[in-house]
């Protein structure tokens, strides 16, 4: 599968000495649109990196696109809300959040954002469309071979743990994967806590999540899969 990434300019991270950046995605992976203080960001996708966020309370309201599979590709109709509401956010934070089967806004996890004072823009990775009317020949972009081998190469050459973790979840966060890729990158991890905690993260955006059983396997602990599940089942 082939990706194309495009360039598209956010609310400069610079306008504000302490702007924010959030990383925005649905409990189920669906696609979707998000607008915040009146600026629509758009077309959908399922997962949106929205830099520029000034500190303060914010109002933000969140469209969810229902997916229909044709013969050709998915399509995207009946738009709902899944969240309108105002969120609070805290300055100079790299933000990880989504929204919740409840419809609630959740900040999953938080890292100090370090501005380089340059431009700041949005990686925007799409596939093609086969012209098959509005809405139809979208797929989920998942992290194709050469992608993912060079991945692979980069956790392999990196010394700690816990640095190849941030790098795996850096590349999940920007690009699907199957519970195959998942898989294989835990068993790239050392340490046990490490397999778990990248399994939990990656489970959002795995597009076959049905699968996902697969990577039980990476475990050496039954006490692992369990508090896979746990989590699974409370957040999903």
């Amino acid at each position: 599968m082939m990706f194309f990434m495009l360039s598209v300019p956010t609310a400069s991270a610079f306008g504000h000495p302490a702007a924010s950046e959030l990383h925005l995605r649905l409990h189920d992976n669906a696609f979707f649109t998000v607008m915040i203080d009146n600026r629509e960001y758009s077309p959908m996708r399922n997962h949106f990196m929205i830099g520029g966020l000034k500190p303060g309370r914010h109002f933000m309201q969140v469209v969810r696109y229902n997916v229909y599979y044709n013969g050709y590709g998915q399509s995207y109709h009946q738009p709902v809300v899944v969240f309108s509401g105002h969120i609070n956010i805290k300055g100079r934070l790299r933000i990880f959040a989504m929204i919740d089967n409840r419809g609630r806004f959740r900040v999953q996890e938080t890292r100090a954002l370090h501005h380089q004072g340059r431009p700041h823009y949005q990686p925007v990775y799409q596939t093609p469309s086969y012209g098959y009317g509005q809405g139809y020949g979208y797929m989920h972009p998942v992290m194709n071979h050469q992608a993912f081998s060079m991945l692979k190469n980069t956790i392999a050459s990196t010394s700690f743990d816990s640095s190849r973790l941030k790098i795996t979840e850096q590349a999940i966060a920007s690009s699907n994967v199957t519970s195959a890729q998942v898989y294989e990158l835990m068993g790239l991890l050392s340490f046990e806590s490490n397999r778990l905690k990248l399994a939990q993260f990656a489970y959002a955006y795995t597009v076959d999540k049905q699968n996902y059983f697969m990577v039980n396997r990476a475990f050496s602990f039954n006490s692992s899969i369990t508090r896979l599940n746990s989590y699974i089942a409370h957040n999903f």
